[in-house]
């Protein structure tokens, strides 16, 4: 599979009494303002979804498809309710999927090319404001090398509660094994942007 490519313009007509129209190309720095504002609603990225996502015939709960492309065609925002008295928001973007255990060297030049090119898009959108994490070794991957940008003044809730997630990440791995619960083997390399709130009483 071929890297998504982030040259296509993306037009996003809110609904609400009075359209407003926003222009951006994807994965460029108007995506990742828009993603980046969708956030900061009470229960984020609620602006930026879709449809329901589907397992069979069987809509998956708390999971969608996003009403625009922003890091490529297959993006989904979630939510994973009541971690230690917070619920988790992602939005997440697959940029580049590789089954094969075959040309390993090319695949793997591919992958990192796409992280490398995803983080500079952010590290120039961001700025100096915002600060990166590289960790290069995990567990259950042979090849491994996340990029968390996190704000210089700290992460968003350190005050308030007892853990933090990545804010925003770049990640890119190998795995000869599947996933998790079938999950790909392979090569991947994705982006997901998270968002933590206090847990509701009705959730």
């Amino acid at each position: 599979m071929k890297p998504y490519l982030f040259l296509l313009p993306v037009t996003l007509i809110a609904a609400c009494s009075a359209p407003e129209t926003v222009s951006f190309e994807t994965g460029t720095c108007g995506a990742v303002t828009a993603v980046l504002e969708a956030g900061t609603a009470s229960e984020p990225y609620t602006s930026l979804r879709g449809e329901a996502v589907m397992l069979g015939e069987r809509e998956l709960e708390d999971n969608w498809t996003t009403t625009m492309p922003v890091f490529g065609e297959a993006c989904t925002t979630a939510i994973m309710r009541d971690m230690f008295g917070t619920d988790i928001f992602m939005l997440n973007c697959p940029l580049y999927a590789e089954s094969s255990s075959f040309d390993r060297d090319i695949h793997e030049a591919e992958a990192r090319a796409v992280a490398e090119n995803t983080v500079g898009v952010l590290t120039e959108c961001l700025g100096d404001d915002w600060i990166i994490k590289e960790t290069t070794e995990h567990n259950d991957y042979q090849v491994y090398h996340k990029y968390v940008f996190e704000p210089a003044s700290g992460r968003p809730g350190a005050d308030e509660f007892n853990f933090t997630v990545d804010p925003i990440y770049v990640e890119m791995s190998y795995t000869p094994y599947m996933r998790g619960r079938g999950g790909a083997s392979g090569w991947q390399t994705l982006i997901q942007f998270q968002e933590q709130r206090e847990t509701s009483d009705g959730n």
